[in-house]
């Protein structure tokens, strides 16, 4: 059955326009806002269980901080499942947004992050489901396949997801993540030749800076390139890039590579 994903937010930590800042990146997100503005980290997938679309799945993929506004814009009232990649302020805080949620939502990741959400004491029903990485499991007809990335700011050991449906249909998420990652990791997102790739990209400058947490654009693309993904989408980009619009004009050269940007809508 068909998989829509829908971006809630493109954005890093921060977002864009970061606040108190006046750089021309900022500037335009104030201005124009989508595409050039990016609310924080967040990924729907709707999976559809029937021919009609009257039966849904939904997932989410983390939980960030500006969560609520992000599911009330995009028009989804209930939540099914979320996978968490890991442990940051900008990918989990935004649980708290399901306080008196009509039912309980499926938490999904390793044993780790889900003991570290626990101390946080959200009051919300859940059922939790571990993940082992490299291995297997399936969720409502998806096969789910956690694997390491490389992020080592990370207060819980960082994950990215590969999904796939049905039809053998293959959704590749990173999250959060630097070029290196594991060769096994690499090798599993190779094999699956996915039919979309979501992945990092932090700013659009070559800098050592960030080289063990984020993605620059040059490392994306090459990412993207040895990845095997027949279309990749960049996200979790911060104020440092370039305005969209130069964004997509950049990439309009590398044909199967987009930029990613809240709202958009991406069907399977």
């Amino acid at each position: 059955m068909p998989i829509d994903i829908i971006i809630l937010g493109s954005g890093d930590s921060v977002g864009t326009p970061k606040l108190a800042c006046r750089c021309e990146t900022c500037e335009l997100a104030r201005k124009k806002e989508i595409p050039f503005s990016r609310l924080r980290f967040g990924i729907l997938l709707v999976h559809y269980l029937n021919s009609d679309r009257s039966d849904t799945t939904n997932i989410l993929l983390d939980t960030g901080p500006d969560l609520r506004f992000q599911l009330l814009r995009a028009g989804i009232e209930d939540i099914d499942a979320i996978f968490w990649t890991h442990m940051h302020y900008d990918h989990m805080v935004g649980f708290g947004d399901f306080y008196r949620n009509r039912g309980v939502i499926d938490v999904i990741s390793t044993e780790e992050t889900l003991n570290f959400i626990k101390n946080f004491r959200f009051k919300v029903n859940v059922n939790q489901i571990p993940l082992e990485p490299y291995i297997q499991v399936n969720y409502r007809n998806l096969k789910v396949t956690p694997f390491f990335v490389l992020h080592k700011s990370a207060l819980t050991k960082p994950l990215g997801f590969l999904i796939e449906d049905e039809t053998r249909k293959k959704i590749a998420i990173t999250g959060d993540t630097g070029f290196d990652i594991p060769e096994e990791s690499l090798k599993l997102i190779q094999d699956a030749s996915p039919d979309v790739l979501i992945t990092d990209m932090f700013t659009d400058a070559d800098t050592e800076r960030f080289k063990e947490v984020h993605m620059a654009l040059s490392e994306a693309i090459r990412f993207a390139q040895i990845s095997n993904a027949k279309e990749t989408y960049l996200m979790h980009m911060s104020h440092r890039c370039r305005p969209h619009d130069e964004l997509e004009k950049y990439l309009e050269s590398y044909e199967h590579i987009h930029v990613a940007y809240d709202t958009q809508k991406i069907s399977l």
